[in-house]
């Protein structure tokens, strides 16, 4: 029984655990920066990425608009997020048994006319 869920059924689904892992990765960065943003996430002496960007909402509100910092925090936000979403693809394509394509091989036009 586990050689054919090994075998047979873990193939067939483990691009789609990888698909939903990734996207619930993906969510929590999102969740984290949101809570942490609003004061209600990981201790404010952490580092995370709700706490870099209210630290740079506090920067823009100076007199020389200070915005590389706002910038920044989103952009290390938006790299992760991609990143992962990424590599999870990467994998998918390499995992999948259904997006493998096999094509005959055709011989050359001068073997199939008996030359």
């Amino acid at each position: 029984m586990a050689c054919i869920m090994l075998r047979h059924v873990f193939p067939n689904v483990a691009h789609l655990m990888l698909i939903v892992t990734v996207l619930e990765f993906s969510s929590l960065i999102l969740y984290e920066a949101v809570l942490s943003y609003v004061g209600v996430g990981v201790d404010p002496s952490m580092n995370s990425f709700g706490g870099m960007i209210n630290l740079a909402r506090n920067e823009m509100s100076r007199d020389p608009v200070v915005w590389w910092s706002f910038a920044s925090a989103f952009g290390f936000m938006v790299t992760v997020v991609l990143a992962a979403n990424l590599f999870a693809d990467g994998v998918r394509d390499a995992f999948d048994p259904r997006a493998r394509t096999f094509r005959a091989r055709r011989r050359p036009v001068a073997q199939r006319r008996g030359a």
